[in-house]
């Protein structure tokens, strides 16, 4: 099941906050999140964490790296844990 990618206003034109990106990977689901440094968040999506190979996997954190960064964010740090 995917989550669809929610952001906030300031997620378009963050007024000279830090940007932080993380990747919460358990065994049922993958969230990931941006968020200025203070902790609000202004993007949030989860997928459904697939089993049966590490492909998958991969592709799943990939696919929301790469989603975090978008166009804009390019250059956007992500720690995973």
């Amino acid at each position: 099941m995917q989550i669809p990618l929610t952001t906030s206003a300031e997620a378009m034109c963050p007024a000279q906050a830090q940007l932080l990106g993380g990747i919460d990977l358990g065994g049922t689901k993958i969230e990931a999140a941006r968020s200025l440094g203070a902790g609000e968040r202004l993007v949030t999506r989860r997928l459904d964490t697939p089993h049966g190979s590490y492909e998958p996997l991969l592709d799943a954190i990939s696919d929301h790296v790469g989603r975090l960064r978008g166009q804009s964010f390019a250059g956007l740090q992500i720690a995973m844990g």
